[in-house]
């Protein structure tokens, strides 16, 4: 998996600002999505890396999943059989570091 260009939902270019309401803006208060941010604060918008909120600690950390049969949920799997990066697993396993602006997963 490789970074993508442009934002799918705003088409802001590579290291250019997310568009206001763009919902896969990442907040760097607290590293979410925008629309999965907790609520209780103004949202400090990044620009787009060319990776989803979470995507590129997945990719880094080696954290794939995969759809089981339809309607049995996911599991975890490789890169190479049919899986994309595990955004899940990096939000409830990492630390969000505002300075870095990046998850961290502890080994």
């Amino acid at each position: 998996m490789s970074m993508i260009a442009g934002c799918p939902t705003c088409d802001a270019a590579l290291d250019w600002p997310h568009a206001p309401g763009c919902h896969d803006a990442q907040c760097l208060v607290t590293g979410f999505p925008v629309n999965d941010c907790p609520p209780g604060h103004e949202h400090d918008l990044g620009e787009w890396t060319g990776w989803l909120p979470g995507e590129a600690e997945a990719v880094e950390h080696g954290m794939w999943t995969r759809r089981k049969v339809p309607g049995t949920g996911w599991e975890q799997c490789g890169p190479f059989s049919g899986g994309i990066p595990d955004r899940t697993r990096v939000f409830s396993m990492g630390r969000w570091d505002r300075e870095a602006r990046a998850w961290v997963i502890p080994d």
